[in-house]
Formats: structure tokens, sequence, C-alpha cells
């Protein structure tokens, strides 16, 4: 029967959940007492579905009620059709970590990878053995546009908000720190961040390198950049063998110094940004899934 002659204004889930009770009991009143309705309230169902059929579909023989060809024909289908739609407007599948085989693709700032990935690999490795990731870095792509497109589940960075669709989580928030190896610089001394100092750096070439080379530069210094580099990763070692500072976040600063024999030095208030907010951003769509639920 072609789709456009049924009138499916006339159709309702009701009466999909009606028809199977009927076709499975073959009674009007044991498939009213499946349901939990009344028998006049099946009675009215089994009586749409003939006119909406053009079939009888259940007529009676001797003391019983026996299904018409076209009743069997719709049984072997119905049930399958009724559990696909469950599936579809239905709450989400539980998400069972443990059995779970999936990839989430995230895109993060290098400086908050350091921090977290880590701990998010050995945390999933110990809960979802079949999780994995894709990581990319925030630099370079537009990640408001990625998250839209679905090309990533997530983003970790410093920001503070996206569109209305999007949603955030502040994880926390940082400071900026000065790293250095004090046997070669002393960057430790009172005046060492005053107004027409020259302050040899090793920087990241990034949007946040450049506003804080600027921010120096407001405050009245002279940043002289030995090394501009996209490789965060090797700017502790650098800085670790030549008379320069590097200024990182300062979970990171912390995390380097140990590795390299670093000193720490907070940077004075009026080099701070008021706070390095890390947050999570994923687009709304994801908000109440289940295995989105679990990653954040």
């Amino acid at each position: 029967m072609l789709i456009d002659r049924i009138d499916l204004t006339k159709l309702n889930l009701n009466l999909l959940k009606a028809l199977d009770a009927l076709l499975e009991e073959e009674s009007v009143s044991l498939a009213a007492e499946k349901l939990g309705v009344g028998q006049p309230a099946m009675s009215h169902s089994l009586a749409q579905l003939r006119s909406l059929l053009r079939d009888e579909l259940l007529v009676r023989s001797g003391g019983r009620m026996v299904p018409t060809p076209k009743a069997r024909a719709l049984k072997a289908e119905l049930r399958d059709i009724l559990v696909r739609i469950e599936r579809l407007i239905g709450p989400p599948p539980e998400f069972e970590p443990a059995v779970s085989v999936r990839q989430f693709r995230i895109a993060m700032m290098d400086s908050a990878a350091s921090i977290l990935l880590p701990h998010l690999v050995e945390r999933s490795r110990a809960e979802a053995p079949g999780i994995t990731f894709a990581i990319q870095s925030l630099d370079g792509i537009d990640m408001l546009e990625a998250l839209d497109n679905h090309r990533i589940d997530l983003a970790f960075g410093s920001f503070r908000h996206g569109l209305d669709h999007h949603k955030t989580w502040l994880l926390y928030t940082d400071h900026y720190c000065a790293v250095f190896n004090s046997a070669l610089i002393d960057a430790s001394a009172p005046g060492f961040f005053s107004e027409g100092a020259k302050i040899p750096i090793v920087t990241d070439h990034s949007p946040e390198g450049e506003e804080l080379l600027d921010r120096l530069r407001a405050a009245g210094m002279e940043p002289h950049v030995i090394v501009q580099t996209p490789h965060l990763m090797a700017i502790p070692e650098i800085v670790s063998r030549v008379p320069a500072i590097s200024i990182l976040h300062g979970a990171v600063a912390h995390m380097r110094a140990r590795d390299f024999g670093l000193t720490i030095r907070r940077l004075p208030d009026a080099l701070q940004t008021g706070g390095i907010p890390l947050s999570l951003l994923w687009h709304g769509s994801f908000d109440h899934a289940p295995d989105h639920i679990w990653l954040r």
C-alpha cells in the first residue's frame, strides 16, 4: 500500500500499540487488559484501525477472533516498528563506559592539554578501555564552527563563553607565573619586572603569547624575545639552559619547574589578567547525551 493512500493524520502511536495488543491477544477484552484500558476504548480503537487500514483485521470464528491474512502480515513487522519507534523517541540508552567503544574528538590549548590530558587518559584507561581520544590544538581552527559541525565533541581552554547554543563549565581559574633558571638569571629580584627593565624571554607563538608581550610593553618594559616557538613543551628546557624567563600558566609552571629544576615567580598583579579561566565548551545538543556527560 502506498503511503499517500493512508490518511496519516488519523494515525497515532496509541493506535499502533492497540493494534499490536489486538494481534498478540486476538481478543478485544484481553488486549484492553494488557494496555490497561477499558474494553469500549479498545473496541473503538479496533473500529478506527479497520477504517484506516480498510480491513477487518480480526473476525469472529466460533467463540474466538482470528486474524485476517493482512493482520498476520502486519504482525510480522509491527513489533519491530514499535521497538524502533521506542528507541527513536525514548530516553537515550545508558552509557556503559566499561564496554563502550568510541572515539572522542577534543580540541585543547597546548598548555591546558599538559594539565588535563594525562589525567583524562589515565582515568579512561581504568574505567573505559574501549574509549580513545583524537586530540587537536585549538590554534588555527575555528573552534565554534568545529563544534557546530560536530568535527569536535569538546573544547578545553581559556574562554569564557561561546554562542547561545554552546555550554560552558569553568573547571578552575589559573594565573601567570615566570619560570627561569635562578643560576643563570635573577628574575626573583624586586626590580626585575619594573618600568624600563629589559626582559629576556622565551615565548610560544600564539595569541596568548603575543598578549603577554603586549602587557609587558604596556607596563613600560622591553621584552627581548630570544625564541618564539609553537612548541610549548620545548620552552622549559630552553629556559633551563639560557638566562631568560618564560611565562606560563601556574599549573603548567609548577609541573615543568619540577621536571627541569626551575624557579617559579608569580607575575606581579599589574601583569595578570584577573585570572585565567580554564573551561570546557561543548555544543548544547550534547548536553544530555550520556556518553558526553561521562566525558565531562
